[in-house]
């Protein structure tokens, strides 16, 4: 049923015009406060609106600090997550785990939940874990393994199933996607053989950033506040990899301050001690 203006509500956009904002149909990243916080549209339960955005699919990034099991399906949460029954089988998550988790949001008994359709434990912890420094996209897919239901069932279905190989590529190739959109690995040379370096791994991305540090500051140009992130990119792209990108650059940036090898002299320029 159409729903005129009049109808609906005083801080809502008629339902009829929700398709027209891209953020409806997307994952919207979102903090756990804001979706607590977010109203629930009164046209169409299940559809909440932030900054008088409509959505109603979440992509959330959390780590998990509880785990319930019970009879029919355990329950993973970081604050306010539930993981559907159906991974319930192929996947095992401890407390300390790095989660992220899409899907839909639901409120149920005063309580918003994320039904979620997709979930991955993030790489990195791996990386981290076991310091390494590159690696190529079948060193590590085994991780993923427990996260892709391969059963029977599945199998013996007459509708037609995306095998268990091509749903691991997918899952991998999207969890690398947003590894690399946060600077937490990338590729020195686009070639076909894939390699990934570390970020904060790549002991020669380190070298070149404080190279390009110590050489630059000692120009009258950059010596009383250092040099600017801007200026480091493009030094370090043409001395070490034209792949190189702002993301990457400032988690490497981050993991050399924690590391007291540089310092910040503002939020956006850099000296090396």
């Amino acid at each position: 049923m159409a729903v005129s203006p009049g109808d609906a509500d005083a801080d809502e956009l008629p339902s009829m015009l929700w398709g027209l904002d891209p953020v409806f149909s997307a994952y919207s990243k979102l903090y756990i406060t804001d979706i607590l916080q977010m109203k629930e549209s009164r046209q169409v339960p299940g559809v909440y609106f932030y900054k008088s955005h409509p959505l109603y699919q979440v992509d959330v990034l959390g780590t998990v600090v509880y785990k319930r099991e019970r009879d029919d399906f355990y329950c993973y949460g970081d604050e306010l997550k539930r993981l559907k029954e159906a991974e319930r089988k192929s996947t095992v998550l401890e407390i300390g785990d790095l989660l992220r988790v899409r899907g839909t949001i639901k409120t149920s008994r005063d309580a918003r939940e994320i039904r979620a359709n997709c979930f991955f434990l993030a790489l990195k912890e791996f990386l981290v874990e076991k310091e390494v420094a590159r690696f190529r996209p079948y060193d590590v897919e085994f991780l993923l393994h427990p996260l892709i239901q391969n059963s029977s069932a599945e199998k013996e279905s007459d509708q037609p199933r995306t095998s268990f190989a091509t749903q691991i590529r997918k899952l991998l190739k999207e969890t690398l996607s947003i590894l690399q959109n946060e600077g937490q690995i990338f590729r020195k040379m686009r070639t076909a053989d894939e390699v990934y370096n570390v970020t904060e791994q790549d002991k020669d991305l380190h070298t070149a950033i404080k190279d390009v540090l110590r050489e630059d500051t000692k120009r009258e140009k950059y010596a009383e506040k250092g040099c600017h992130v801007l200026h480091i990119l493009s030094s370090v792209r043409q001395r070490y990899s034209q792949n190189l990108s702002r993301e990457v650059l400032e988690v490497a940036l981050t993991f050399l301050e924690c590391n007291s090898d540089i310092i910040s002299t503002t939020e956006a320029h850099y000296i090396v001690l």
